[in-house]
């Protein structure tokens, strides 16, 4: 059987975190909430989703015994390999009511007590990524000048 301080590895970036993150998986196991742990689904199969390219909810529902969004409890096996403040972290976690939280894809999370804070803390987040990849997408590429839309295309050349 797994542990938490294997998820806790995966999941905190930010060193003042992972005692917070210990404090929700370890919460989330005594209270007999599933995991809900993204990590575990890259883990079993085989991806890393980006800000870019988040988990879809084919993803979330694939099978595999390590999916701690199907499957109840520790999954079978490590997903990673803890590193010392993340073995601390899970033997003194933080006393706290949060039961969710999310990466803000910065190495920070959001937490929530509720599932509907957390669902509202998951659509700002969302909604902050497309806003940014908007931005991105209408700025014209490097080296290349911005393309002037007030004036119609020139037309194409006829071929011979």
């Amino acid at each position: 059987m797994g542990h938490p301080r294997q998820h806790c590895r995966k999941e905190a970036v930010v060193a003042k975190e992972r005692p917070l993150i210990a404090g929700v998986f370890t919460n989330r196991l005594k209270q007999g909430i599933a995991l809900g742990s993204d990590p575990t689904v890259e883990y079993g199969l085989g991806i890393q989703q980006t800000k870019e390219q988040p988990l879809t909810l084919t993803q979330v529902n694939t099978p595999s015994p390590y999916n701690t969004y199907m499957n109840p409890g520790l999954p079978p096996g490590p997903i990673a390999s803890p590193g010392v403040a993340s073995l601390e972290a899970t033997l003194n976690p933080s006393a706290t009511d949060y039961l969710y939280f999310m990466a803000r894809y910065d190495g920070t999370h959001i937490f929530s007590k509720t599932l509907g804070e957390h669902e509202s803390a998951q659509n700002g987040v969302r909604d902050k990524v497309e806003a940014e990849m908007a931005v991105e997408a209408a700025k014209p590429e490097a080296g290349k000048p911005a393309a002037n839309n007030s004036q119609p295309p020139s037309p194409s050349p006829l071929p011979n």
